[in-house]
């Protein structure tokens, strides 16, 4: 019946007490128990975000940027879906830490990675590439429609009024973008960052401030 103890009558009240007593120490240490478990469980989730969140950014980290293409390209072959890779450098940015400081190139960081994370879908996937360099992983995007966003973040950003941009080599600070999509631009999570990484390249090398998507 649910029940957890019993007495049978005629009770003795010194021993009825002493059960309630009993009965409700083990109330405390199971509801103290549960309590550790939940915090222990929030401390396991928390731990399990900084594993994958950079520290500086908020966005994902490096790690968790490759295992979450596996997956997604994955996930394309397996429906015959387009993916597309968006790979973002800031434009001259040693230039910036040079003049500014390090800790004023760290708030550039951040403010454009709020920028990118505010302009994208809930499915894309924002990650922090490595220093300067930023990488978008967007599901379900063929090239045309990632382009599109790349031009919208680049745009945002020239717009941007950072501290002490006007002391730039171009006068203000900016970002080159360079576009790949699966599957015509790579195969493999490999291919596909190969081809990114050169479309970048190419931005820079022709002038900065500007998409490049290949062919």
């Amino acid at each position: 019946a649910g029940a957890d103890d019993f007495i049978s009558k005629p009770f003795n009240k010194t021993e009825l007490m002493a059960r309630v007593r009993s009965l409700l120490r083990l109330k405390f240490l199971h509801d103290e128990l549960e309590n550790k478990m939940e915090q222990l469980d929030e401390a396991r989730k928390e731990l399990q975000q900084l594993a994958i969140t950079d520290g500086l950014t908020g966005l994902f980290n490096y790690r968790y940027f490759r295992s979450q293409l596996d997956h997604e390209l994955e996930r394309a072959r397996r429906h015959n879906l387009e993916l597309s890779l968006i790979m973002i450098d800031i434009d001259f940015f040693k230039s910036y830490n040079d003049t500014n400081g390090h800790p004023a190139g760290d708030v550039v960081l951040k403010i454009i990675a709020d920028a990118v994370r505010e302009n994208i879908r809930k499915i894309d996937i924002p990650c922090r590439y490595g220093g300067e360099e930023f990488i978008l992983i967007l599901p379900v995007t063929g090239k045309t429609a990632a382009v599109v966003v790349a031009e919208k973040i680049r745009d945002l950003i020239e717009k941007m009024p950072f501290k002490n941009q006007e002391k730039q080599p171009n006068g203000k600070l900016t970002i080159s973008i360079g576009v790949a999509t699966f599957p015509e631009d790579g195969a493999t999570s490999n291919e596909l960052v190969e081809n990114v990484d050169a479309n970048l390249y190419k931005a820079k090398q022709s002038g900065r401030n500007k998409v490049v998507a290949g062919s």
